[in-house]
C-alpha cells in the first residue's frame, strides 16, 4: 500500500502529550472506567457548534489562512501544530526531539531550576489583543503567532492549545482528527462539528496508517526492560500498571519468537497467500491471530483496553508529579550498589519518549481493533515482517478510523481535485455521502495542452515493469523528454513512477549524453528519497530551481509521483509550464503491504457476492433448485469466518462503542490496484493550472494512457483536453505553437507592490514582512 507521502515534520509528536494536570489525566481514566470515549459523557448541547478544516500539510493549513484573510468572515480562530512548528526556546528549538526537551523542562517546572518560561506566560499571548476579535491578527497562521509569541515571550504552542478550547474554527493537519489520541489530548470533540477535510486524496492513507503499528523487536525488547524497571521500582501502584502493560509486550515477542524461529505450534493462523516475493518479505495472519494472542494474554475484551489506557496515562502523571519534586532522597555511602541504581532509575524518567509512544501506538490499534463489538477483526493482519525483525498490526480498511469521526461529526465534507472514481473512494471509507458534485475546470483549450504519446522514435511506449528500463525504451522516453523541454519555456516538472525507475534513468541518460542536452536546454535539478537525506536536499534543490526560473533560464526539476514534488506546492505560472509524468506510478506489486491490500479487497468482493447469493436464496426459495457448490475461495471465507465467530462467542466483550454494520461494497483487488496509480498521476498533474490566468502543459509517456479503461480514471477536466499522438514530433510542434499563442493571450500577472514597513503599526509590519498583507 502506498505509504502517505511524506508529512511535515512533527506528524505524531503530540501523540506523547503528558496532560498538564493529574487531576485531568484521573478524570480520563474515571470516564474510561465506564467505557466512555472522546468526551461522549458530556451533554451534546453544552458544546457549541465550530468548523475543523484540515489539510495534509502545515505549509497548506497556512495556505488556507491565506485564503482566508480574503473573506469577511472573522471567526474566533486557532491553528493547531506540533512542538515542531510552535516552538521558541532558545535551546528545546534546536533539538531534534521537541517534544521530549519540552516535557523534561516541565517536570523541573516548580523546582529550582525552574521551567519553561514561555510556557509560564503564555496567557500574555492569549489574552494579546491583537488576536482577540477585531485585532489585526485576527486571522493569523503558525508564522504569526511564533513571531508574536517571541515578541511576549510566550508560547505559542500552548497559548494555541488554549485558544483551541473556545475556538469557533481550528485549522489543522490531518493527524489532528484522524488520531484518537491527538484528539482526546487537545480536548478536539466532533460532536456539533462541521469536519471539512482538503486534499482528501491522501484521506484513505492517514486513516489506515493512525489504525497500524510497526513495532521493531529492539524496540519491543526495550518496552520490556523498561517495564520491568518500573516493576523494581517497588511501588505498588506502579507495578500493577506496568505489570498490564508488560503482559500486551510479553506477549508480542512470544509470538514473534514462534514466527522467528519456527516453532509453529506457537503461530495458530494460516498465513496469507500473497505473491512470492511478497511471502519472502513478511508472513501475514488473518485478524484472528491478533484476537487469540490477546486471548491468551487475557486482554481481548474492551475492559482490558480501557485498563491499558489508564495504566499508561498513570505512568505518565507519575512521571510528572516525581519530575515536579524539589526534595531528593540523600543516599548513605554505606547503601548497596542495588539501591543506588535504583534510585538513580527513580530519578528518571519511567518510560523513554519511544517506548511511550509504542506502547500507546499499540493500545490505539487495539482499540480500534475490539471496537464495533468487534466487527473489524477481519479487517486487520497480524505480520511478522523478516526483513527488519518486526511486528506489525496492519488495518486494511480505512473505514476503521473514518467511522468514529463520521458518526460524531454534525457534517463531513471532502474536497479534493482527485477524488475521482467517488464511488470507489467513498466505498474505501465505508460511508455515504448524500452530496457528491464533479466540477469542471475552468480554464479553457487556450490554456491547457494534454498528450497522451504512444511511441516515440517508432518505440512503443507501453511501459510495464518489464520494458521500463529496456535501453531502447529509455533512449525513446529521452528523446522524447528533449523535444519536449526544448519547446518549453519557464519550468518543465517530470514525474516518474519511483525512485528506483527514476534513479536508473538518470544514470543511463548521464551515459548516453541526454542529461548533457537537458542541461544545455534548462538547467536539471533532481528530489532524493526521504531516508537519503532527502529533506534538506529537496529544499535547496527547490529554492535553486525558482532562482533559475525568476532568472529567466528556466528549469527542469524530475521527481517522482506521490513525492514532495507532486503534493502541496504552488507550481504558478512559469514555474511549471509542463508537467511530463512518464509511466503510471502503481504501488510496488512485491510489496507484501499491498500485495495483502489487493487480496483483502478480493476477499471482501466475494464475500459480498456469497452475502448476495445467499440472501437472493433466502428471497426466492422456489426458483433455485439446488444452488451451485461454494469456490474454495468461498469456503476459505466461511471457515474464516467460522473460526473468527467462536473466538468473538468464547471471550465476552465489556461495554464498548457500538458500530452499526452495513454490507460493504469496496473494489475488488485490481480495481484498487489500478485506481492507485492513477490518482497519484491526477495529482501530479494538478500541478500545472494554479489559477485562472495560468495556462501549462501536460504530456503522459505511455501508451496504456490511450486505454479507454484508463482514460475513465482521469480527473475529469483532464480527460476533455486529451489528446492521444503517435511519435512526438507532431505534438512537440503543436506544443511549441500553444505556448506562442498563450504567452501572448495571458500575460503574466502584474507584481503587488508592497506597502513600506515604516507606513504601518508593529504588527502590520510583522504580516507585511511574511508577505500577508
Amino acid at each position: 500500500m502506498p505509504q502517505p507521502a511524506s508529512t511535515e515534520a512533527g506528524h505524531t509528536s503530540d501523540v506523547d502529550e503528558k496532560k498538564e494536570e493529574s487531576g485531568e489525566a484521573e478524570s480520563n481514566n474515571k470516564r474510561r472506567s465506564k467505557g466512555e470515549v472522546n468526551g461522549k459523557e458530556r451533554d451534546a448541547g453544552t458544546t457549541k457548534m465550530r468548523v475543523m478544516l484540515c489539510t495534509r500539510t502545515q505549509a497548506q493549513v497556512t495556505q488556507l489562512v491565506r485564503e482566508l484573510r480574503k473573506t469577511v468572515y472573522r471567526p474566533r480562530m486557532c491553528v493547531l501544530a506540533s512542538r515542531d512548528f510552535y516552538c521558541i526556546h532558545k535551546s528545546v528549538s534546536r533539538k531534534p526531539n521537541k517534544n521530549a526537551e519540552c516535557e523534561k523542562l516541565e517536570q523541573r517546572r516548580t523546582g529550582p531550576m525552574g521551567g519553561c518560561r514561555h510556557r509560564v506566560n503564555k496567557q500574555r499571548l492569549v489574552s494579546c489583543p491583537d488576536l482577540l476579535p477585531g485585532g489585526r491578527c485576527e486571522v493569523h497562521d503558525v508564522e504569526t503567532l511564533v513571531e508574536l509569541g517571541r515578541d511576549l515571550d510566550a508560547c505559542p504552542y500552548y497559548t494555541a492549545k488554549a485558544m483551541a478550547k473556545d475556538a469557533e474554527l481550528l485549522l489543522a493537519t490531518y493527524n489532528y482528527i484522524v488520531d484518537p489520541g491527538i484528539r482526546e489530548t487537545f480536548g478536539i470533540d466532533c460532536r456539533n462539528t462541521v469536519v471539512i477535510i482538503d486534499e482528501a486524496h491522501n484521506l484513505e492513507d492517514a486513516l489506515v496508517e493512525v489504525s497500524s503499528c510497526h513495532l521493531p523487536v529492539t524496540l519491543l525488547q526495550q518496552c520490556f526492560e523498561e517495564l520491568r524497571a518500573v516493576i523494581d521500582t517497588q511501588q505498588p501502584a506502579l507495578q500493577k500498571d506496568a505489570a498490564l502493560l508488560l503482559r500486551l509486550v510479553d506477549a508480542l515477542l512470544r509470538w514473534r519468537e514462534g514466527c522467528h524461529g519456527g516453532a509453529e505450534a506457537a503461530v495458530t493462523a494460516t498465513s496469507s497467500s500473497c505473491n512470492d516475493e511478497a511471502s519472502a518479505k513478511a508472513r501475514v495472519f488473518a485478524g484472528s491471530e491478533l484476537l487469540s494472542l490477546l486471548d491468551a494474554a487475557h486482554l481481548a475484551d474492551w475492559g482490558a483496553v480501557v485498563q491499558l489506557s489508564a495504566a499508561m496515562e498513570s505512568l505518565a502523571v507519575a512521571d510528572l508529579n516525581r519530575g515536579r519534586k524539589n526534595k531528593q532522597q540523600q543516599e548513605g555511602a554505606a547503601q548497596a550498589e542495588e539501591a543506588r541504581r535504583k534510585q538513580r532509575r527513580a530519578n528518571q524518567q519511567l518510560l523513554s519518549g519511544p517506548v511511550s509512544i509504542a506502547l500507546k501506538d499499540t493500545i490505539k490499534v487495539i482499540r480500534f481493533f475490539l471496537s464495533g463489538e468487534r466487527s473489524f477483526v477481519n479487517d486487520f493482519k497480524l505480520v511478522y515482517e523478516k526483513e527488519d525483525d518486526s511486528v506489525s498490526v496492519w488495518c486494511m480498511y480505512p473505514g476503521v478510523a473514518f467511522f468514529p469521526i463520521a458518526n460524531a461529526a454534525l457534517s463531513v465534507i471532502l474536497t479534493s481535485g482527485t477524488l475521482a472514481p467517488m464511488g470507489l473512494f467513498c466505498s474505501e471509507l465505508g460511508t455515504s455521502f448524500p452530496i457528491t458534485i464533479e466540477l469542471n475546470h475552468f480554464v479553457t483549450h487556450e490554456q491547457v495542452f494534454v498528450s497522451a504519446v504512444t511511441s516515440s522514435g517508432g518505440v512503443d511506449l507501453t511501459l510495464t515493469y518489464q520494458r521500463v528500463q529496456q535501453r531502447n525504451v529509455m533512449d525513446a522516453i529521452g528523446a522524447a523528454l528533449l523535444a519536449i523541454a526544448q519547446v518549453t519555456p519557464g519550468g518543465l516538472l517530470c514525474f516518474f513512477p519511483s525512485y528506483g525507475v527514476m534513479n536508473h534513468f538518470c544514470r543511463h541518460f548521464a551515459e548516453t549524453g541526454v542529461m548533457d542536452k537537458l542541461r544545455a536546454c534548462k538547467p536539471a535539478f533532481f528530489t532524493e528519497e526521504q531516508r537519503r537525506g532527502g529533506a534538506a536536499s529537496f529544499a535547496a534543490s527547490l529554492g535553486a530551481y525558482k532562482a533559475a526560473i525568476s532568472a529567466g533560464r528556466g528549469g527542469a526539476f524530475l521527481g517522482v509521483c506521490r513525492g514532495k514534488l507532486s503534493e502541496g506546492l504552488d507550481f504558478a505560472d512559469d514555474m511549471a509550464r509542463t508537467v511530463v509524468v512518464i509511466g503510471i506510478p502503481y504501488p510496488a506489486v512485491q510489496d507484501p503491504r499491498v500485495a495483502t491490500k489487493r487480496q483483502y479487497n478480493d476477499q471482501q468482493c466475494a464475500q459480498a457476492r456469497l452475502c448476495a447469493q445467499q440472501q437472493q436464496q433466502t428471497q426466492q426459495p422456489q426458483l433455485s433448485s439446488s444452488p451451485s457448490p461454494p469456490t474454495s475461495q468461498q469456503q476459505q471465507l466461511l471457515q474464516q469466518q467460522q473460526q473468527t465467530q467462536q473466538q468473538l462467542s468464547s471471550s465476552p466483550a465489556s461495554q464498548q462503542p457500538h458500530e452499526p454494520q452495513q454490507q460493504r461494497t469496496i473494489s475488488d483487488g485490481s480495481t484498487w490496484y489500478t485506481l492507485q496509480g492513477l490518482r497519484a498521476v491526477n495529482q501530479a498533474v494538478g500541478r500545472i493550472i494554479r489559477h485562472r490566468g495560468d495556462y501549462g502543459a501536460v504530456v503522459l509517456l505511455d501508451a496504456r494512457y490511450a486505454r479507454p479503461s484508463t482514460v475513465a480514471q482521469l480527473s475529469r477536466w483532464l480527460r476533455g483536453f486529451l489528446h492521444v499522438d503517435v511519435g512526438i514530433t507532431e505534438p512537440a510542434s503543436r506544443l511549441a505553437r500553444f505556448f506562442a499563442n498563450a504567452a501572448v493571450k495571458f500575460p503574466p500577472p502584474q507584481a503587488q507592490p508592497v506597502v513600506p514597513a515604516q507606513e504601518l503599526s508593529p504588527v502590520a509590519a510583522l504580516l507585511n514582512k511574511h508577505g500577508k498583507l
